[in-house]
């Protein structure tokens, strides 16, 4: 195994494993769903598994492995969005868009994803897959391939290869209506509604599940990550292992947050709620505090009936003042906020989105005991 903090995705893994062993490889596979889940990394694996010198998936580091481990292997081809630089031309390689900081930066990316199988390479600006990308594989698949051995063009993201314009999906449909001998691709897309319906007709698609709550949690304990935070990610993310990790970073900051929010809805006070929404600017950070207090809310309701299963102990002021001066109406609470979700990802107006989420909420705490 190239990464040894990888949730496998038994049924997934298993399949690629006998691919791998029958070599009856697909040219093109595209490997759909939530960020986070751990796609890249299995397709890594894959790759790994096919050219491992010693054909062994517990492989204790040949030389092919160990290159695929620092995503050096000369044979493993990765395609990402870039920025677009202005002054390259269509005939120029897809690196020279990249100054000097941006390969450092570059650099620095794919060395935390070698450690790393649930880091998101992000580069400054970079937001589509450019044409150069693709004219890069037209040069590359004309190289040799030593016997037995299978080149990968792993190319993460691959919703961005018609954004803004197709010409960079056209150009790699071109290249899968013809496929090089012992090449192969790999696309990896948490949205296969923007793929070309002409490539995922030449692609073999392979779905990955959110990971389950038992197994998101215990990898989270696992990784020295609290209690109390390793019961509340996975419910907030999805499944997204990355971002769960990522709140445990910043978890004390987002507590801090909630509990700004929760005193200006127990207080009715409308101008220090709109405050607490103004300081956050990313509209997932916007629903990640929503879900939040959802999580809260509920806690509460569980809290004045005396259950079991509480994710926010460590707020058990605000859990008491809740459930002993209000009469809490979780079927109204969580149709409320999961209404007020759905329209901020309509692209609703957010202060509008938000200041109209404090007016249902608070006209249902109002009805106390």
């Amino acid at each position: 195994m190239i990464y040894k903090n990888l949730l496998l995705h038994n049924n997934i893994f298993e399949k690629l494993l006998e691919i791998a062993s029958n070599k009856k490889i697909q040219n093109s596979y595209i490997f759909h769903g939530q960020e986070g889940i751990g796609k890249e990394a299995h397709a890594i694996e894959f790759f790994a598994t096919l050219n491992c010198n010693n054909d062994d998936t517990n492989c204790n580091g040949c030389s092919s492995c160990n290159k695929t481990k620092s995503l050096q292997h000369e044979l493993l081809n990765i395609i990402l969005p870039l920025p677009k630089n202005k002054s390259i031309t269509k005939k120029d390689s897809a690196l020279k868009t990249l100054d000097k900081k941006q390969l450092d930066e570059l650099t620095k990316e794919l060395h935390k994803k070698g450690q790393n199988p649930y880091h998101k390479i992000k580069l400054s600006n970079a937001n589509t897959i450019l044409i150069n990308s693709i004219n890069d594989i037209k040069k590359s698949i004309s190289l040799s391939i030593p016997k037995n051995k299978y080149k990968l063009h792993l190319i993460f993201e691959a919703d961005k290869l018609c954004h803004p314009r197709q010409e960079a999906g056209n150009a790699l449909l071109k290249i899968l209506e013809e496929p090089p001998e012992n090449n192969f691709f790999i696309l990896i897309t948490s949205d296969i509604s923007k793929i070309l319906d002409t490539i995922i007709s030449r692609s073999s698609i392979i779905n990955f599940n959110n990971i389950e709550f038992k197994k998101h949690y215990d990898f989270l304990i696992q990784n020295n990550i609290n209690e109390n935070i390793a019961k509340i990610a996975p419910k907030i993310s999805f499944g997204n292992i990355n971002y769960s990790l990522k709140l445990s970073n910043n978890f004390k900051d987002i507590i801090n947050i909630l509990e700004e929010l929760i005193e200006s809805l127990i207080n009715s006070n409308l101008i220090k709620w709109e405050k607490v929404f103004n300081k956050i600017k990313e509209k997932n950070n916007i629903i990640e505090l929503i879900t939040l207090l959802n999580i809260l809310l509920t806690d509460a309701y569980k809290y004045q009936n005396n259950e079991k299963n509480i994710y926010f102990n460590n707020l058990e002021k605000y859990l008491s003042i809740l459930s002993k001066e209000y009469s809490l109406d979780i079927e109204k609470f969580n149709k409320i906020i999961n209404n007020t979700i759905n329209n901020i990802n309509l692209n609703g107006y957010m202060p509008l989105m938000t200041s109209g989420l404090y007016i249902d909420l608070n006209k249902q705490l109002n009805n106390k005991f």
